[in-house]
């Protein structure tokens, strides 16, 4: 009998704090999110496969969560939690991503509440965005001869040299952006700034 006990505490335990995690996790997605820039807004409510989704007043969709802060509606629609009240937004056959930031309107229906935030949104992902563009195109570094091409990616950029694999760089502060190794790359006047995360060696890109 107390075998028998201790193998249902096995099996249930570690299964209700998996679910506990969950929840807490759904309930911190939940919310109103807007794009200004799309004129997109969603609706998002825990469900217990993952989140519902409501994009712009059309029906709930289920999103299936699907780990790492991927929901997948299983019909081509894809929600990404980016962390810090930012997710980001894939129609249904479409590869382009929208970011939306989320603000604290009702959550049952438009409100003004949306409006002021938009503008306040608006200006500051406006002076994110203007920032960011500045990393999109062609770069040379003219001693070494290599060349990049980047392009803009969730909320911060890939880049690779011909022939070779993107390497994905996400934003660390308001002025850096590092990859999974912890190399970081930057702008100093014009020029873009590669550096190596061990201090020793760093590029310098100019536009191509």
């Amino acid at each position: 009998m107390r075998q028998i006990i201790r193998l249902l505490l096995i099996v249930i335990l570690p299964t209700g704090l998996y679910s506990s995690n969950t929840s807490d996790y759904l309930s911190r997605v939940s919310g109103v999110y807007f794009d200004r820039y799309s004129d997109t807004e969603i609706l998002i409510k825990p469900h217990r496969k993952g989140i519902k989704a409501k994009v712009n007043g059309s029906k709930w969709r289920t999103y299936n969560y699907r780990g790492q802060g991927l929901y997948d509606d299983c019909n081509g629609r894809l929600i990404f939690d980016l962390g810090y009240g930012q997710i980001q937004y894939q129609r249904r056959n479409r590869r382009s991503l929208i970011t939306l930031e989320q603000y604290g309107g009702n959550g049952d229906r438009y409100s003004s509440d949306r409006d002021r935030y938009s503008q306040r949104s608006y200006r500051r992902s406006n002076s994110y965005r203007s920032g960011i563009d500045r990393f999109r195109g062609s770069w040379q570094n003219t001693n070494r001869r290599l060349s990049l091409s980047i392009e803009l990616f969730g909320n911060g950029f890939r880049a690779r040299r011909p022939n070779e694999e993107w390497v994905y760089y996400d934003r660390y502060n308001d002025s850096e952006y590092r990859d999974r190794k912890g190399n970081r790359c930057y702008f100093e006047g014009n020029d873009l700034i590669w550096g190596a995360r061990d201090g020793r060696r760093s590029l310098r890109f100019r536009r191509g």
